[in-house]
């Protein structure tokens, strides 16, 4: 049976587990091209998104269109069939998988 650990116990484990923070002025130095990198992703994450278009500005399908998205969509969720593991196929003789 376990025991019960206390909570702050549980709090100070935690706490110990994390990597401790690297003061400032020993932070690694970056070349100026992984800095020139690091500043590109900033950029694009702060970037604007593109906006989405309302549901009543979207495009409008015809039927026939409708029932083809529709039939794709469910083509793409059905279940797919079991994958046999290589070693676990049949083997068929040489002019068995053949087909005249």
């Amino acid at each position: 049976m376990r025991q019960r650990v206390s909570s702050s116990a549980r709090r100070a484990e935690r706490r110990a587990a994390k990597p401790a923070r690297i003061p400032s002025g020993n932070r690694q130095r970056y070349s100026a091209d992984e800095a020139a990198d690091i500043m590109k992703r900033a950029e694009r994450r702060a970037a604007p998104k593109p906006a989405r278009i309302p549901s009543g500005d979207r495009q409008r399908y015809s039927a026939d269109e409708a029932a083809d998205i529709m039939k794709r969509a469910e083509r793409r969720a059905a279940p797919k069939p079991a994958r046999i593991p290589s070693g676990d196929r049949q083997r068929y003789s040489a002019d068995e998988g053949q087909t005249s």
